[in-house]
């Protein structure tokens, strides 16, 4: 008699962390002489010992990979949050023992503008759960050689745009949808990182609005003024597919299965109670706030709050589930460790006929 035996399928995870000069920085240490840049990067190579081969050249700044294939050296940790607000992304990147040239490189190249992407190897390439703009950096130091590097970070309409603040007075007869194009251009934002759904065209100012503050303050003010025409509308400002900013129907938003036999779910079955789904999923996809789970209600445990004789007879959690097992990300925590034991996004959801 033969056995066969099978080869386990391992799922080695990827974190990287992308710093950025601003696309429209030209710095004064880069010439666009092509033996000037390589001399450039030759001289990078040498004091950073080594530290040059990952930069580049991008639209006339820099930018440098901490996490790549090749680099085993530092132990990276990225939480934050993913939310359907507009204001409310953010998050923090650790990292260990990075160098202070590397720091000083960070700050003094003003490579402020900083991606975080994840994956898996067997998966193919990384995709971008983050990015934003860096807010603050610190560091806390244990010993001569251990020390920690924390960068605070923000999404970019926070931290690119909504740092200004603007006054905006819209006459009525004019469509939301114009409204929000041209305040965003005024702001000096490209169209192509705007994403507002054509439904807004059909909601016309039926009187004077005057708001003040930041973009989003402003947009938020806007449709509450509508509320009973924005409902079906999904905001958020998660720029991890390259939009800033999002104003889009609840129909336009994709379905995503969950289904034990594809490994999407971490931690046991999924939770359910008067606050919500609550899911931790694998990063093998790009989860987005707005975004529907579909998820069958046989795996979701309704029993929490239940293991009392009180609680059993006043908690009905199974009311909270959709009937046709549809459930829309408000909230996505995540946390990802190169090396550690923490690689999942913890999502919050609602059940979709609540919308």
């Amino acid at each position: 008699m033969s056995i066969a035996v099978k080869a386990p399928k391992l799922w080695l995870r990827q974190l990287q962390v992308i710093f950025e000069s601003k696309y429209a920085l030209t710095n004064n240490l880069i010439s666009d002489n092509p033996k000037t840049y390589k001399e450039y990067i030759q001289y990078l190579d040498e004091k950073y010992k080594g530290l040059g081969k990952a930069f580049d050249k991008n639209a006339g700044g820099l930018k440098v990979i901490i996490g790549d294939n090749e680099d085993n050296n530092y132990n990276i940790r990225v939480s934050g949050t993913k939310h359907m607000g507009l204001s409310l992304d953010n998050g923090v990147i650790q990292i260990s023992n990075v160098s202070y040239e590397t720091i000083a490189l960070i700050m003094t190249l003003k490579l402020y503008r900083v991606t975080i992407k994840v994956g898996y190897k067997s998966a193919g390439s990384l995709f971008t759960i983050a990015r934003g703009e860096i807010s603050y950096i610190q560091q806390k130091i244990r010993s001569r050689h251990d020390y920690e590097l924390y960068i605070t970070y923000a999404s970019e309409l926070v931290a690119g745009w909504s740092q200004n603040r603007i006054n905006f007075s819209m006459r009525s007869g004019v469509n939301i949808y114009d409204m929000f194009n041209y305040m965003f251009l005024q702001q000096g934002l490209p169209s192509s990182q705007i994403n507002i759904s054509p439904a807004l065209q059909n909601i016309v100012a039926d009187n004077i609005l005057a708001a003040s503050g930041a973009s989003a303050d402003i947009i938020i003010t806007t449709l509450n003024s509508y509320s009973n025409s924005t409902r079906q509308f999904i905001l958020d400002s998660d720029s991890s597919e390259g939009k800033v900013i999002s104003i889009t129907e609840l129909k336009d938003r994709p379905v995503i299965v969950i289904n034990r036999d594809a490994v999407n779910i971490a931690n046991g079955n999924p939770t359910i109670t008067s606050d919500g789904l609550h899911i931790s999923l694998f990063p093998i996809y790009n989860f987005r706030p707005g975004d529907i789970l579909q998820i069958e209600n046989r795996i979701i445990d309704t029993s929490q709050g239940t293991t009392t004789n009180a609680g059993a007879q006043s908690t009905f959690n199974t009311n909270f589930l959709d009937p046709n097992g549809y459930y829309i990300i408000h909230q996505l925590d995540y946390v990802f460790e190169n090396r550690g034991n923490s690689f999942l996004f913890n999502c919050q959801a609602k059940a979709l006929n609540t919308f």
